[in-house]
């Protein structure tokens, strides 16, 4: 009926937005941080799979912060490497409240 279209319809508007900010989201995560998130996110499809996707969500924000920590004890020498490290801790931050936000399987 009239009421069940037009809940429908708000649906799918508020899909396309949150596919928009996801979309916006992604666009600043490194193309390999994307790749490992997207591969996690396949195990998701199947609920028998549930506990090793868990798993690798764990393993994978220990990589993005082991790799921004790296980046962060090596910035103190200065320079132009130091500036290099801090971008990238940024990036791997970045990378990390991505994959929280939209990617870690529920």
């Amino acid at each position: 009926t009239r009421k069940n279209k037009d809940d429908e319809d708000d649906d799918e508007v508020e899909q396309e937005e949150q596919e928009k900010r996801w979309k916006k989201a992604l666009s600043k995560v490194l193309p390999s941080d994307a790749r490992k998130m997207g591969s996690i996110h396949w195990l998701c499809y199947n609920s028998h799979y549930a506990g090793d996707a868990l798993l690798c969500a764990n393993m994978l924000l220990r990589q993005f912060m082991l790799e921004m920590e790296e980046d962060t004890e090596e910035e103190e020498g200065g320079g132009e490497e130091a500036k290099s490290n801090i971008k990238h801790a940024r990036e791997k931050m970045h990378s990390a409240k991505v994959f929280l936000d939209w990617c870690l399987p529920v």
